[in-house]
């Protein structure tokens, strides 16, 4: 019940608070009406503004934060496993940074630490730290939670790929017949759409010749010369047999963090981790 009235507390609503928890918004709004009985008194109060704290919500914040603490402390003191070396270390990430960076990353943490043992997310869903869906996380939005360790890695750049089958076969595209081409894009997320948009090209998901919600399944179509995909700079720019196009579309820049427990630092296993992944993802 604590981690609910947390998360609505931090999210200010209970939309945000379910994603964040990923659980339910009636599965939360049942745990808040269970803590408000047993404390005797509204802790919310429900504005077109969102989910404000009341006067007895304001006082139950910073001692729930104390227990959560608590917790947090006494799994962190279990999560070191006494100093060992070896271990379990599960880290988080999206499907494309999983893939294309953390994959050979790991490499090195391979061969510098082999007791070591990795359980990888490969997921764009993100998971959460503080109720220990994962020891790590790389994120593409800065965290702010305090108990946090947060290190700001590097900026991601991107952008837009052909194969040379497809140019030798089609043509280079340009800005004047971009629209006449084969693209490679999502199938059910909205993001390509929202972002041609913000580039101001107006386009719908029937834009894209080839759709999919997996961002290396994408990547692929695009070495399989099925068409113009997005990808990461170091990584389009390493293959030889790969064309960058349409440098004149605007494409976000995005930073990449590095994000742990504080606490969980203490764990030699994670620590070596996270210093590794550091070292190694710091540059492209």
């Amino acid at each position: 019940m604590l981690r609910a009235f947390l998360g609505v507390a931090d999210g200010g609503s209970l939309t945000r608070a379910s994603q964040a928890l990923h659980t339910t918004q009636p599965t939360l709004t049942r745990q808040l009406g269970a803590l408000e009985r047993a404390m005797g008194a509204a802790l919310f109060e429900r504005t077109p503004q969102g989910m404000l704290l009341t006067a007895a919500g304001q006082s139950l914040l910073a001692p729930a934060r104390r227990v959560q603490d608590a917790v947090q402390e006494l799994s962190s003191t279990f999560a070191s496993a006494m100093g060992r070396e070896g271990g379990t270390v599960r880290i988080a990430a999206s499907e494309l940074v999983a893939g294309q960076l953390l994959l050979p990353a790991l490499k090195g943490l391979r061969e510098r630490c082999p007791d070591i043992q990795i359980e990888l997310v490969a997921s764009d869903e993100i998971q959460d730290l503080l109720t220990r869906q994962a020891d790590i996380a790389l994120r593409m939005v800065q965290p702010h939670q305090g108990s946090l360790v947060v290190r700001k890695l590097r900026i991601l750049q991107f952008g837009l790929y052909v194969h040379r089958r497809y140019a030798e076969q089609y043509g280079v595209p340009t800005l004047s017949d971009a629209e006449d081409h084969q693209w490679i894009g999502l199938d059910r997320s909205p993001l390509l759409v929202d972002g041609f948009a913000r580039a101001g090209m107006r386009v719908t998901a029937a834009f894209f010749d080839f759709r999919c919600d997996n961002r290396l399944v994408c990547w692929q179509a695009v070495t399989n010369a099925l068409g113009i995909g997005i990808g990461l700079r170091n990584v389009g720019d390493a293959d030889p047999n790969l064309v960058r196009v349409l440098e004149e579309v605007p494409l976000p820049e995005l930073p990449l963090w590095l994000t742990t427990h504080r606490e969980l630092r203490e764990s030699i296993p994670l620590s070596r981790t996270f210093d590794c992944l550091a070292e190694a993802l710091a540059s492209p």
